[in-house]
């Protein structure tokens, strides 16, 4: 379990007389949302230029890229990315909070849950594991589209159902770079040392284009995640041509490059 850290210069922390490298893990989310999106990811994991992904398993693809995960020998560096706020929902429980076409619409924002509610949700995260591992996929980790995980009433229940199936990790909040509310940086650092106290979590969060463009300094040693888009939006293109970039991968060689679980075991 880790929890977070201030960022500070690299080098600063010595591990055993020696200079620690960070890691970096390089998540590219929404596998299986659409057949472009699919196809990329699925591409971007194998040729090793991401380090996991993360599955919706109401996605509209979610069979076929398990094929894919299955063929390719890819499916010890897939997790599990729940959905909140797209698509029909898997479980029974969470129909009822359905829009009027059927359709998960859980906000970001919530701030309490009801009883019924939380069971509710709580239910719809295990449908969600349940579908991957029914898929022959034992999940790496767990993070959510959007990041609604994020809202603790929703994250303490995903933290709960992390640990009823031994996934070892839980994606933080975003804390690179800090906020400019001390209100918003207060919570996700509660949020963050949350999640490090009960399983496995970066002590880094945010986007990989922001992450390279801003050269964020981090401690020796320390565990960065970076989440990726690669599906056919322009995000997305912005997404695969910078895993393509030289200067990219100059960058990303002061790294150790790992997946989920041989970061936090």
């Amino acid at each position: 379990m880790r929890s977070g850290a201030r960022p500070m210069a690299l080098g600063v922390e010595v591990t055993g007389g020696a200079r620690a490298r960070p890691r970096l893990i390089i998540t590219a989310d929404d596998f299986a949302r659409d057949p472009v999106c699919t196809a990329a990811v699925a591409e971007h994991l194998f040729e090793g230029r991401v380090t996991a992904a993360s599955i919706m398993a109401n996605g509209a693809c979610f069979a076929e890229a398990c094929e894919i995960a299955q063929a390719r020998g890819l499916s010890d560096r897939i997790g599990i990315h729940l959905v909140f706020d797209e698509g029909p929902p898997v479980s029974r429980e969470m129909g009822a909070f359905a829009d009027g076409n059927g359709n998960l619409c859980v906000s970001r924002y919530l701030m309490r849950l009801g009883s019924r509610f939380s069971a509710a949700i709580e239910a719809e995260c295990v449908a969600q594991v349940e579908q991957v591992l029914a898929a022959g996929i034992r999940p790496t980790h767990i993070d959510s589209h959007r990041h609604v995980h994020t809202r603790f009433p929703i994250g303490r229940l995903v933290v709960k159902v992390a640990r009823r199936f031994a996934i070892p990790y839980v994606r933080p909040a975003r804390n690179l770079p800090r906020s400019k509310s001390l209100l918003k940086s207060v919570y996700k650092s509660f949020f963050n040392r949350y999640v490090a106290s009960q399983v496995g979590t970066a002590d880094y969060f945010c986007d990989i284009e922001d992450f390279f463009a801003q050269r964020y300094a981090v401690p020796a040693g320390s565990l960065i995640e970076c989440m990726v888009h690669l599906d056919g939006s322009p995000r997305g293109l912005s997404g695969q041509r910078l895993l393509h970039d030289l200067e990219f991968h100059r960058f990303v060689a002061n790294y150790d490059l790992v997946g989920h679980t041989n970061a936090v075991s």
